[in-house]
């Protein structure tokens, strides 16, 4: 059960980094004590004697010494998958914003979220550069939504949310959200790639790229805008397609995009990985949580 405390995965910086012998019970105390707590009371007296053993054991098993506390919470927990998202943000804005080549010459774009750009980069706005497909996309009832065999995704403002057995939709397009708190909390995506065939309710814009640009790029560029500014309502945010179309972007030569794409494809791939794998990880500390809480409410743990 303490492999998985030992595990060695990289960081931010491409380096290995492992769990150490303070490191666990803390971060382990943050998590779950409360819930200990809740299960052991009266005997609260059983919660330091339980870390206590658990500490002694895995150091014993390991022979790790104190490096201080709190790595599995600020190194493998939630906030470092918040901060790995932020890193990501700023990887995209930056290349869709300045470019790859640090020495270019630099031009005011006086647009407002983008600031300075390269100077050979045109100044446009996403009317110039995508086309609309609003008229194709209509809600559909949950009734209408029951289906046997789900050939279909039905997308909404925050990607696919159903399968259905129709679509209103055959092309490649992008999708960015109409309505809904995440324009403002930005805690999803808000551009979708979507290709093929599928189905788009009122609640997502759909946009055609331009042949003369690059798809990806595109979508990258997309999603690193801040459209506070273009969005009405407090209550319930909206991004009309009025304001959308006119939004304001800057568009490097195709060439010069492509690569761009290319760079982003790689650099969050790796991003998306540790994501994903430190999320395992806390799925799988999880697990070992309740089993051993389980373990010793029901007395097959000894605590003394």
């Amino acid at each position: 059960m303490y492999e998985l405390l030992s595990k060695r995965i990289k960081n931010a910086d491409g380096e290995l980094e492992a769990f150490t012998y303070n490191s666990f019970p803390q971060a382990f105390r943050n998590q779950v004590f409360y819930i200990l707590e809740d299960v052991l009371e009266p005997h609260s007296a059983y919660n330091e004697s339980l870390w206590d053993i658990f500490e002694e054991k895995f150091c014993r098993e390991k022979g790790l010494k104190g490096m201080g506390y709190g790595k599995l919470q600020n190194g493998y927990g939630k906030s470092s998958i918040e901060e790995y998202k932020k890193w990501r943000a700023s990887i995209i804005f930056e290349a869709v914003t300045k470019g790859l080549n640090p020495l270019a010459e630099m031009k005011d774009s006086h647009i407002d979220w983008i600031g300075l750009v390269p100077s050979h980069w045109k100044l446009s706005r996403i009317k110039n550069e995508l086309d609309n497909l609003d008229y194709l996309r209509e809600p559909i009832s949950a009734e209408k939504r029951e289906n046997i065999l789900g050939l279909y995704d039905y997308y909404g403002a925050s990607g696919v949310i159903d399968k259905i057995d129709d679509y209103n939709v055959d092309d490649k397009v992008l999708l960015i959200g109409e309505d809904g708190a995440n324009l403002r909390m930005r805690n999803l995506p808000l551009v979708y790639k979507a290709e093929g065939k599928f189905w788009v309710n009122n609640h997502a814009h759909i946009l055609k790229v331009h042949d003369d640009n690059c798809y990806g790029f595109i979508a990258y560029l997309l999603e690193a805008g801040d459209y506070s500014v273009f969005i009405t309502g407090s209550a319930q945010p909206k991004l009309s397609q009025f304001n959308l179309m006119r939004f304001p972007i800057v568009i490097p030569p195709l060439v010069e995009q492509q690569k761009i794409e290319a760079y982003l494809d790689e650099k969050c791939s790796a991003i998306d990985a540790l994501i994903r794998e430190k999320k395992s990880l806390l799925s799988e500390l999880e697990i070992y949580k309740r089993s051993l809480i389980l373990e010793t409410v029901t007395g097959k743990r000894k605590v003394v």
